[in-house]
């Protein structure tokens, strides 16, 4: 099972919903919903509604959003600290004290 899938069936039990309600909501048949959980499809054209669904964003359930949080935690790792300018130089990786 891919991250996807992984987190859409994660985000579906914590809001408490079946695959059948957040079909209906989303409009959709159960089966194509669970293909989605499964990782056999991917929710392309119903990504913007699960992210509302789930309160969430979209990078966050294609897995975007670990994936730029661990890069900010390894350059913030590596870049001394002035204040002003952390934030910019944490995501080019340029330093300027």
């Amino acid at each position: 099972m891919n991250l996807t899938a992984q987190r859409l069936r994660a985000l579906r039990k914590r809001e408490g919903l079946s695959q059948t309600e957040v079909a209906r909501i989303l409009g959709i048949t159960r089966t194509a919903y669970n293909k989605y959980e499964s990782g056999a499809s991917a929710p392309s054209r119903k990504l913007r509604e699960l992210a509302q669904l789930y309160h969430v964003s979209t990078d966050y359930i294609l897995g975007e959003e670990d994936a730029l949080a661990e890069k900010l935690r390894e350059a913030d790792a590596r870049t001394p600290r002035c204040p002003l300018q952390l934030s910019y130089a944490v995501l080019t990786n340029r330093v300027f004290c």
